[in-house]
């Protein structure tokens, strides 16, 4: 009996000293829990200049768009704002291509911090199918549709075939490069020395003369052009490939 009554007792003290440990562990498990519970959460703060970034951006239709934030640091020591949080960025920034976003509580004693954005935006844009020279009217067979991450661009990109139509080369584009809209200038309709038709338009009559232009002009563009009957030289718009209308006769 002595023997068993110690054996017992061991275990009572085991099971005791078990029992301690356990509750400590929870102690400190339930310490940690209330602390964190002190400290902002990053991922809101991620999640609020990601929103940020969503809402100023102006993405085409069709476009892939993806924004992410820079992951913050977990161990990031910001009192957890009672507020909720707001995000902002210096006036007039552009984040189509990312930047950053300061967010920021004014809860309490309040805190900001600047977050790094990523924006990825892939869209369908126009690259030169083959080598193209410059001065060279554009047409849809010159180019093709490839999608690319506009984000990254360094300058504007086209996304319509149809803007092309009276379009030329300022200069030489290689195979594969991106058309830009800084690449484009109006082609010339009309070449200085061609024979055109003038036209006086009145509000009761219109009158149409042989002329000769003086200069290259593209539609709307205005032109000099010399009447052949009476050997004036009248300034005029460019209507259509043979046509110019007088300003003033």
């Amino acid at each position: 009996m002595p023997q068993f009554a110690k054996i017992s007792t061991k275990t009572n003290i085991r099971w005791a000293l078990h029992a301690v440990i356990l509750t400590l562990l929870l102690w400190i498990v339930t310490l940690q829990t209330a602390v964190a519970q002190d400290w902002q959460d990053t991922t809101v703060i991620e999640k609020t200049a990601t929103e940020f970034v969503e809402a100023a951006i102006d993405t085409n239709a069709g476009s892939r768009i993806s924004i992410k934030a820079g992951n913050l640091d977990k161990r990031l020591r910001l009192q957890r704002c009672e507020t909720p949080l707001e995000a902002f960025t210096t006036p007039g920034a552009d984040l189509r291509k990312g930047g950053t976003v300061g967010v920021r509580c004014t809860a309490g004693k309040g805190w900001k911090i600047y977050v790094p954005v990523r924006v990825s935006m892939v869209t369908s844009v126009l690259v030169a199918q083959h080598a193209l020279a410059r001065g060279a009217a554009l047409t849809a067979g010159d180019v093709r549709l490839v999608e690319r991450d506009v984000a990254t661009l360094p300058s504007g990109y086209l996304t319509n075939i149809a803007r092309l139509q009276g379009q030329a080369l300022r200069r030489h584009v290689l195979p594969g490069s991106i058309i830009t809209p800084s690449m484009l200038v109006q082609s010339k309709t009309i070449h200085r020395g061609q024979r055109v038709t003038l036209l006086a338009a009145g509000s009761a009559l219109s009158i149409r003369m042989a002329g000769t232009a003086m200069s290259n002009g593209g539609l709307g563009e205005r032109i000099s052009v010399k009447n052949l009957s009476s050997g004036r030289t009248v300034e005029g718009v460019v209507r259509s490939a043979e046509t110019v209308e007088v300003l003033q006769y």
